[in-house]
């Protein structure tokens, strides 16, 4: 779970040092389809269908400066590694 949140975290934060106003509302998108993953974690609920979807998110859309992204990435990848 703190994997997730972390995640979370570093979406939100590289909002904050985002210059690319294209990739705000992409990653608006992607914080909204976490939040209910991460409520799920937090009662111990399954999360199987939610984890494919959200990868289908990420594989759809794209982000024109992936680097004040690039952690968030990363923890995401963690996380499903850790939940496999």
């Amino acid at each position: 779970m703190k994997t997730l949140s972390a995640c979370i975290l570093a979406f939100e934060n590289g909002l904050d040092s985002c210059h690319q106003a294209e990739d705000r509302p992409t990653v608006a998108r992607y914080l909204s389809e976490l939040a209910p993953i991460l409520a799920l974690v937090t009662e111990q609920r399954d999360i199987s269908k939610r984890i494919p979807q959200f990868e289908r998110t990420l594989g759809n859309s794209w982000i024109i400066d992936e680097k004040p992204f690039s952690e968030a990435l990363k923890l995401w990848r963690r996380f499903v590694d850790e939940y496999k």
